[in-house]
């Protein structure tokens, strides 16, 4: 681990000198879309680096409750969560696609989940298009 500047504090800089200091002198006009897609991406590592594992534990505690597991505490190494993640998910699908989230309270609370999970994911993504979204 480094002490400074921190990761996120290099693609902050690295996204501002793409937008503000490349991007504006670039001529060829396909570049310039190349610099731009380059300096959003590093907007977005930052934004997740920002946002730790908070999202994937929210959604993996979502999905918990969801599925009425009685798991205790979530994994903490980062590619077992997302492992355990990814296969509530799975089983999350399997009841959509077998119709238990046609109708009822659980339709709600799956609904109310994917919500959820899409706009932790826009936060990281794409914030400006959840402002826009939200009211």
């Amino acid at each position: 681990m480094q002490d400074r500047p921190t990761a996120g504090e290099l693609t902050v800089a690295v996204a501002h000198f793409l937008n503000k200091e490349i991007a504006p002198i670039m001529t060829d006009l396909r570049l310039r879309f190349r610099v731009l897609i380059a300096a959003n991406l590093m907007s977005i590592v930052t934004r997740e680096l920002d946002a730790g594992d908070a999202p994937i534990r929210a959604e993996w505690q979502r999905l918990v409750k969801l599925l009425e597991r009685t798991t205790g505490e979530a994994p903490a190494n980062s590619e077992d969560l997302h492992g355990a993640v990814e296969a509530l998910n799975r089983e999350l699908c399997a009841r959509i696609r077998a119709g238990d989230a046609d109708a009822g309270p659980w339709r709600a609370a799956v609904v109310a989940h994917v919500q959820a999970t899409v706009i932790d994911k826009l936060r990281v993504a794409n914030p400006r298009f959840l402002q826009r979204m939200l009211p």
